[in-house]
């Protein structure tokens, strides 16, 4: 194998290596939702986003499923 070839392999093999490192984890999945005060949180595309208000009086609350949900405090 010529120097160059090496060389070569060893570009692309760590140009693979910066390509995996440099894409983002996504953070969640799609659909999942998150409690984030008095709004419950939807996500998309891997990453938390769309928010939605609870209504005057409710807080996001997470039930023992896991469902989160607006409710008026107990």
């Amino acid at each position: 194998m010529s120097k160059f070839t090496s060389w070569m392999m060893m570009a692309l093999i760590a140009g693979a290596a910066l390509a995996v490192t440099a894409c983002p984890a996504a953070q969640c999945e799609d659909g999942e939702q998150q409690c984030s005060g008095d709004q419950v949180q939807t996500c998309a595309d891997g990453q938390w986003g769309e928010a939605t208000d609870c209504d005057a009086g409710q807080a996001c609350m997470t039930m023992d499923s896991g469902v989160e949900h607006c409710m008026e405090s107990m």
